[in-house]
């Protein structure tokens, strides 16, 4: 019972013990940016994770899909590839089309003063933060509800974690377009 709640919840033990040091990192000074965002800088979200076909990519199509300018990226892809097939069915039942979704290489992004980087993962983070230090940074889980800072990746894993996994970054995109629009008023 106890395991296929972290399998369900966390994508597994690993996924669970990843969260739970997570959560402890982020609390360090090092974070406090991440938490301290000028919402009213942002004009475009930049998602971020490893392959670019699960996570961001349909971070991106929320994002897309709730108005906001958005682009996504890879840290460890090849440019080109289409979104998992199991991120494109997901989506599908969630009124998204992730079929058109091609990979984009996370060094390769054309980013400008108005980019908020969203990352999955604390190391993601920290990648961004060291190749391009002058951007705004966070953890779309620590905007996500029940505040999740390392969204384990999906693939490979069953349905139920991805529906968790998708509720946490819907959750974490309505809370961000929320402080975006309330900053632009």
């Amino acid at each position: 019972m106890v395991v296929q709640h972290l399998k369900d919840a966390y994508g597994g033990k690993r996924g669970f013990t990843l969260n739970l040091l997570a959560t402890v990192e982020t609390l360090l000074p090092a974070f406090g940016p991440m938490r301290r965002i000028d919402w009213a800088r942002v004009e475009r979200l930049v998602f971020i994770c490893k392959g670019n076909i699960c996570r961001s990519a349909y971070a991106q199509g929320r994002a897309g899909q709730a108005g906001l300018a958005t682009v996504s990226g890879g840290l460890d892809t090849q440019a080109g590839l289409p979104a998992n097939p199991m991120a494109i069915k997901m989506g599908a039942a969630r009124g998204l089309d992730l079929g058109p979704h091609r990979t984009r290489r996370f060094d390769e992004l054309d980013l400008g003063p108005g980019d908020l980087m969203v990352c999955m993962e604390p190391p993601q983070a920290r990648a961004a933060q060291r190749h391009f230090p002058a951007a705004q940074v966070t953890l779309l889980g620590l905007w996500s509800r029940p505040r999740r800072p390392w969204l384990f990746d999906p693939y490979g894993l069953d349905t139920a974690y991805w529906r968790t996994c998708l509720d946490l970054i819907d959750s974490g995109i309505a809370a961000i377009a929320a402080r975006i629009r309330q900053a632009r008023r």
